[in-house]
C-alpha cells in the first residue's frame, strides 16, 4: 500500500495582517529556591546576594542592580539587567554561602511569563503575581 499525499487546500494568495518583532527585553528574571530549611526573607536574601556578587565580581558585582520581586519562606523571584544575567548566575551558583542557607537557581530567562506556571496554578510559582 503506497502512501498518499495529504490533500491540502492552500490558498493561492495570502496576506500578512500584522507583523511584530519582539525585541530583547531590558531585564532578565531569576527564580531562586532554598536547598535548606532556612526561612528566607528580604533582608537575608539581599545580604546573601550582595555577598555572592562581592565575592565573585568584587565592587563591580555589588554595583549590579538587583530587584527582589517576591520573597517567600522558600523561594524568591529576582530581576536583573539582561546583560548581567550570566555574571549574576555565576555568582549565585559558585557562592557557598553560610552553612544555614544555600540558594539554587530553578529557572532564569528574559521573559517572566515563560518561567511561571510549569507546575499549574497550585504551584508556589504563582505567588510572584500576588505580591
Amino acid at each position: 500500500m503506497s502512501p498518499t499525499p495529504m490533500d491540502l487546500d492552500i490558498p493561492k494568495y495570502s496576506k500578512t495582517l500584522t507583523q511584530q518583532t519582539i525585541s530583547s527585553p531590558p531585564f532578565s528574571y531569576i527564580h531562586l529556591s532554598t536547598s535548606t530549611h532556612q526561612n528566607l526573607d528580604n533582608l537575608l536574601l539581599r545580604s546573601y546576594l550582595t555577598s555572592a556578587l562581592r565575592q565573585f565580581l568584587g565592587d563591580t558585582g555589588v554595583a549590579i542592580p538587583v530587584d527582589i520581586l517576591s520573597c517567600t519562606s522558600s523561594q524568591a523571584w529576582i530581576r536583573v539587567p539582561r546583560q548581567d544575567l550570566g555574571a549574576f548566575a555565576g555568582a549565585i551558583t559558585s557562592f557557598s554561602g553560610q552553612q544555614s542557607l544555600l540558594l539554587q537557581i530553578k529557572a532564569c530567562g528574559d521573559f517572566l511569563g515563560s518561567l511561571i506556571g510549569k507546575g499549574g496554578k497550585d504551584d508556589d510559582e504563582w505567588d510572584v503575581w500576588k505580591s
